[in-house]
């Protein structure tokens, strides 16, 4: 299962952004980076998954499309889902296992 990073899971519309890394530092990213960095992981975790005939399941698309109407993260910790994020990510994982399908999926990366 891919789950996107905190940044990679709402749209940005600003053409750079401040993030809070690990050193004090200031932390500014390009956005279109943070696209082609989720695009590359999301497909390298899908070609071990593809190599190994695995299920490949991406839900960055559920993620985002909750994070339009409301954060998927925080107050409390950023870094992590909330309360929401997590009943986003259960309600899709439930979807799943409730399918009769016992054949391999294979999601896209879509961003």
């Amino acid at each position: 299962m891919f789950i996107p990073s905190t940044l990679s899971s709402y749209k940005i519309i600003s053409s750079n952004v401040h993030y809070r890394g690990f050193v004090q530092s200031p932390n500014i990213i390009e956005t279109a980076t943070i696209e082609k960095s989720h695009a590359r992981l999301c497909g390298a975790i899908k070609q071990v998954a593809v190599d190994h005939d695995f299920s490949f399941v991406n839900i960055t698309k559920s993620i985002r499309l909750a994070s339009s109407v409301e954060f998927m993260h925080g107050p409390l910790d950023w870094d992590h889902f909330n309360k929401r994020g997590y009943h986003v990510l259960s309600d899709h994982l439930a979807k799943l296992f409730l399918q009769q399908e016992k054949k391999v999926r294979v999601d896209d990366c879509y961003y």
